[in-house]
């Protein structure tokens, strides 16, 4: 990308240092039967060490006006295991909080610089945890991080904040697609944090933004009124002395 961009439609301000290569380029194809959702996922261009120090340093500079920092994804070829983790650094510094959502050795790296959230879907979070059902791998995350969310698809969200472990899920017909809606679950979570909801609101509306992206073909795009429409329909439960 170019140094810096300003998408005037959306009002999105981007930026980050030009650098040789094709930008990473992601398809989607859909079918009508069970395989309905196929991912076809690029590498991306490698980075030099000029450039990720550029981008090390813009980063910096955006957190002087920020609030909080969402990490997510994959990080290109080039770059060290630890780049997440420098970052939270960065940010802590700074008294920023962090929701990081990703995985492998990134997250691994990224999780012992000890970020604010963090978001996993229910197969990454056994893999990270060596434990198979969710009130293990929540209560094992518990002493190492403020706010923990692990997916399970259809079955919803588990929110764990302190020893508080929260089950949101909520029923849905018509489902377009669900490419995207971990990605529209970590932003309600993180406009959560902003606001500081509670953790039955958070849960609320972090499950109602992953919902509210299945009623679309558009990837990781939902709308206000789907949102404020599935809030109170979304069905919150303390799970934490029921499960074994």
């Amino acid at each position: 990308s170019k140094p810096h961009q300003t998408d005037d439609k959306r009002g999105i301000d981007c930026i980050g240092p030009e650098i040789e290569g094709w930008t990473r380029s992601c398809y989607t194809y859909r079918t009508n039967d069970d395989f309905n959702e196929t991912e076809v996922l690029g590498v991306g261009p490698v980075i030099d060490k000029n450039a990720l120090q550029q981008f090390y340093h813009l980063f910096d500079e955006a957190l002087k006006g920020a609030s909080l920092v969402t990490m997510s994804g994959s990080w290109p070829r080039g770059t060290p295991d630890d780049g997440y983790a420098l970052l939270i650094e960065s940010a802590r510094q700074q008294n920023i909080p962090v929701v990081m959502d990703s995985a492998g050795k990134q997250f691994a790296r990224g999780f012992e610089a000890r970020p604010s959230a963090i978001h996993l879907n229910k197969k990454e979070t056994a893999q990270f945890t060596g434990v198979q059902n969710i009130r293990g791998m929540l209560l094992k995350l518990a002493d190492k991080v403020d706010v923990a969310a692990v997916t399970d698809g259809k079955r919803g969200l588990y929110l764990m904040h302190g020893h508080q472990i929260l089950h949101g899920h909520l029923s849905l017909e018509n489902i377009h697609g669900a490419v995207g809606s971990g990605d529209a679950l970590t932003a309600g979570l993180c406009v959560s944090m902003y606001h500081g909801y509670d953790d039955v609101a958070t849960t609320r509306l972090a499950v109602a933004c992953g919902a509210a992206n299945c009623l679309h073909e558009e990837i990781g795009m939902f709308y206000k009124k789907d949102v404020e429409k599935f809030s109170d329909k979304v069905i919150v439960e303390d799970i934490k002395m029921k499960m074994p």
